[in-house]
């Protein structure tokens, strides 16, 4: 792990915190960033905390999302869902839609880019536009 992972998991927080609200331009609405995305990288949809080595991974992509965000063209995946609203599960299901954006990210050095998945959700047809999720997809194929 980089550090003590109480002192990552709180810097990962301080710059999570830090993005707020991000315009996407391939939805055309405002995607906020709230306590419900950064408690779903911890936590697994049935409440079960993640293994810390999968935390540590998906909070680690932390400051990759604003940009992916923010420059997101076009919509790579979307499905809609009838699925429990909130982990307490007391306001019984609705209608949830997922959106997902593939984007390549990192440096261009030895290290090279990375591809990773960024999943945004929306409650309703009213509801606000959420971060989600983050996770990778893999280094991607080099072309002849």
């Amino acid at each position: 792990m980089p550090k003590k992972f109480s002192e990552f998991k709180r810097e990962m927080r301080e710059i999570y915190d830090g993005i707020g609200v991000v315009w996407c331009p391939a939805i055309k609405e405002d995607v906020h960033f709230n306590a419900k995305g950064f408690h779903h990288l911890r936590f697994e949809v049935t409440g079960d905390e993640r293994k810390i080595s999968e935390q540590v991974y998906k909070l680690g992509l932390i400051p990759f999302v604003e940009q992916v965000v923010r420059d997101a063209a076009f919509v790579s995946e979307s499905r809609r869902t009838k699925a429990p609203v909130n982990r307490k599960r007391s306001r019984g299901n609705g209608q949830i839609k997922h959106v997902t954006y593939i984007a390549l990210v990192g440096r261009n050095d030895s290290l090279g880019k990375y591809r990773i998945r960024v999943v945004l959700r929306k409650i309703g047809m009213n509801g606000e536009t959420i971060f989600w999720s983050v996770m990778g997809g893999g280094k991607p194929k080099k072309r002849d």
